[in-house]
């Protein structure tokens, strides 16, 4: 049991962008019961690629469709005529999917194919890889699956968000997830939402292969002794993107004017400029508000800010999410949060460590509970922040959840 190797399957690790900063801490737990990680990444290295071991061995291919290859187009045309689309294609038909979504399919397989024989040389060169590991529910778990006809691996997966709801893409569609429910031998969920919501199209007759394992994030230093500002110290972490809507923000801090407030966001992305206008137009001029855009940070850079400064609310508005790590990292520092009702965010954000408000709030709404927020005495905020800080060290801690896991895992071989 010793030799036994283990095939993680990333985007972007060990790039330190992307999903880097959710699997980095996974790693020094699969090390410790695996005598070698292979990490096969779907992306060109970066000159700035992490391998903290020799024990790791980072393999790289560019699976992308982004620009023209000719290889791209024998792979598209292969799937036309591959078994494997056209099972999909009947599941598409009798769920009553557009022509889109066809195309999709088309696109999606022609990645499968592409993808088969990278994974599949480097299990013919490495024949003490017992698990085949795809953090992400997409076309590489698949491209793994088809592996199990040549060799004796179990493959496993996680699922998180946009792996796994179907509204969050345009077609409604996530491709091929039947085949991995009944060929998968284990499919980890971040959330329990996710797990019952996977259930619910795909999975009900493959439940037993399924399980909840959250993710976490370490400990921060106890901030709960700090003293607070004389402003309401607001943050919130997250890409600027179209789902994390970070401009209802703006519109409701914009409606307080009884509350002094310093509004925090850490993150960029493709609506940075637009984001960053629309706080000068409606924030600029307010003398009750200030605001930064501190850009992207590392994980260890977040953890520093949290803990060199007081934070009286975290802010995540999504209109869809996974289960937030931005969440348990606020939490970790025993932030108190403000967060949309969708995907698993109630499983960590509730009455005790913070509010939960609809998908479709109004900005009326978000202002409302700012200013009660505000309004809670010394006694009743330090309540919702020992809560905060003990809810992610009972659910959300990465040295209980991820040793966990890896025990999970290994144990499977």
């Amino acid at each position: 049991m010793d030799d036994i190797e283990i095939l993680l399957i990333s985007h972007q690790y060990p790039n330190l962008n992307g999903d880097y900063p959710f699997i980095s801490p996974e790693i020094p737990f699969l090390l410790d019961k695996f005598c070698k990680v292979h990490v096969l990444c779907l992306e060109k290295q970066d000159m700035k690629s992490e391998k903290i071991s020799e024990s790791i061995v980072n393999y790289f291919y560019d699976c992308s469709f982004g620009h023209f290859r000719v290889k791209s187009l024998f792979y598209f045309i292969k799937s036309f005529f591959s078994p494997l689309f056209y099972q999909e294609l009947k599941e598409i038909m009798l769920n009553r999917k557009t022509i889109q979504c066809v195309f999709r399919s088309l696109l999606y397989t022609a990645h499968v194919h592409e993808l088969y024989p990278v994974i599949n040389k480097i299990l013919h060169q490495n024949k003490s890889i017992k698990i085949v590991y795809t953090y992400w529910n997409g076309f590489e778990t698949v491209a793994s699956l088809l592996q199990k006809e040549e060799f004796p691996v179990k493959v496993i997966s996680r699922a998180h968000g946009g792996d796994l709801y179907q509204n969050r893409n345009s077609l409604n569609y996530q491709p091929y997830k039947r085949f991995i429910a009944k060929y998968i031998d284990h499919l980890f969920f971040i959330s329990k939402n996710g797990m019952d919501y996977f259930i619910s199209f795909w999975g009900d007759k493959h439940e037993s292969k399924f399980s909840v394992s959250y993710l976490g994030c370490r400990g921060t230093l106890d901030n709960q002794n700090k003293s607070g500002e004389a402003c309401l110290n607001i943050i919130s972490c997250s890409y600027i993107v179209p789902v994390k809507r970070v401009h209802k923000i703006i519109l409701a801090l914009s409606q307080i004017s009884s509350v002094k407030i310093k509004w925090t966001h850490i993150g960029m992305g493709d609506l940075y400029n637009e984001i960053y206008t629309l706080a000068e137009q409606y924030l600029s001029d307010l003398p009750n508000i200030s605001y930064e855009f501190m850009g992207d940070l590392t994980n260890q850079q977040v953890r520093d800010y949290y803990n060199e400064h007081f934070i009286d609310l975290f802010v995540n508005v999504s209109e869809s999410e996974g289960l937030p790590v931005s969440i348990m990292e606020a939490m970790a520092s025993g932030i108190p949060v403000i967060a949309t009702d969708v995907g698993g965010t109630a499983e960590i954000v509730n009455s005790d460590n913070g509010f939960l408000i609809p998908k479709d709030f109004t900005e009326e709404q978000l202002k409302e509970i700012i200013i009660r927020f505000n309004n809670l005495s010394f006694v009743e905020r330090a309540k919702l922040r020992e809560n905060a800080y003990l809810t992610w060290n009972e659910k959300f801690n990465s040295e209980k959840n991820y040793q966990k896991f890896v025990s999970d895992v290994f144990d499977m071989v």
